[in-house]
């Protein structure tokens, strides 16, 4: 069907925009059939293709689920102000840090992610709320935020090609 084929080419364009997954951990492994919460972060200068692709591939996994949720999706920021992605596009998060409800997937999309990494706030939250998920997904260099989070070590990850020298010189990726 045309849904079903919207949501293999939506699953493959989340691939090629390297999507790194870190496991989830057996004891928080829910039931097949509890809808899942996922919170995707949203900020100045993020790419909107990291951001719309992971949405876009979650509402169309529940769209083609015969009618049954199975995942709930909130738009979570530092506060409810728009952010500008890419200088032009704006978007405004549904929810805040402080009022975000528990993510059972957190996902961090790519883009400028300078600002987001020297934000202590914002890194406190992903850490804390990251650490609580059962999985925690970034796409492209959001990468490099779950790097300088430390949900990358000991782990094996992939980047945009630019930035990869960036991560080595980090921490071993």
């Amino acid at each position: 069907t045309m849904q079903s084929n919207r949501l293999g080419t939506m699953v493959a364009l989340a691939l090629a925009f390297a999507v790194v997954a870190l496991p989830g951990r057996a004891d928080d492994a829910a039931p097949a059939s509890k809808v899942r919460t996922v919170a995707l972060l949203v900020f100045n200068g993020m790419d909107i293709q990291d951001f719309a692709v992971p949405a876009d591939v979650f509402f169309y996994a529940s769209a083609s689920s015969g009618g049954k949720a199975i995942f709930r999706q909130f738009v979570v920021a530092k506060t409810m102000d728009p952010i500008s992605s890419q200088g032009f596009i704006k978007i405004t998060p549904n929810v805040t840090f402080a009022d975000c409800p528990k993510p059972d997937i957190l996902v961090i999309p790519g883009g400028d992610v300078t600002r987001v990494m020297n934000d202590e706030e914002t890194m406190k939250w992903i850490k804390e709320t990251g650490g609580k998920s059962e999985q925690v997904l970034s796409v492209c260099t959001g990468a490099l935020v779950l790097q300088s989070a430390g949900f990358l070590d000991g782990q094996k990850a992939t980047t945009h090609w630019g930035m990869a020298a960036s991560a080595n010189n980090r921490r071993s990726v």
